[in-house]
């Protein structure tokens, strides 16, 4: 199975009235450090790279983006890994910092964060994450994501820290 990666721009009000595309991806590298004792990483650390791969993107009907979802996956020997980035509920996700973010989807007002992978993830988390780039069009074509991000699972001091590009530089 070649590796893909689906990245997902959830809708506003759930993903009923969404378009779908799909597309290439040119460069995607994902890496994540985890500390002794947290959960999803089991403290290790591992560098992805994608030279090809698959992406989807869905926009809400008035092409507001508050939630990206990016999966990785079908690689030999790997796990699928999950990638939640949301803004605080009705905002879009822009460029920026945000801070407090709490287990997307159960984020209420914060901002949502989840990574998961290792068939392993948080019941609550909280954490804060940076996107660093975000760009879109045309339409629902996502050119380019880069984000970091740090997690601590069920409030605990152990963390997961890591960063996503798509499309991008590299990290």
């Amino acid at each position: 199975m070649r590796p893909f990666i689906a990245v997902r721009l959830a809708c506003l009000v759930g993903l009923v009235a969404c378009r779908d595309s799909t597309g290439p991806a040119t460069t995607a590298l994902f890496y994540y450090q985890s500390s002794p004792g947290e959960f999803v990483g089991a403290g290790e650390s591992e560098r992805l790279s994608f030279g090809t791969g698959r992406w989807q993107a869905l926009p809400n009907p008035t092409g507001v983006v508050e939630h990206i979802r990016i999966v990785l996956g079908g690689l030999p020997g790997s796990e699928t890994w999950d990638l939640d980035f949301a803004a605080r509920p009705g905002q879009a996700l822009t460029v920026g910092t945000y801070e407090s973010a709490m287990r997307y989807p159960f984020q209420g007002s914060q901002p949502g964060l989840s990574v998961s992978g290792h068939s392993r993830g948080c019941n609550t988390l909280t954490g804060r994450f940076v996107v660093r780039a975000l760009k879109l069009g045309p339409g629902p074509v996502v050119r380019h994501f880069s984000a970091t991000f740090e997690q601590h699972c069920e409030g605990a001091p152990p963390l997961l820290s890591g960063a996503i590009d798509f499309g991008g530089i590299g990290l």
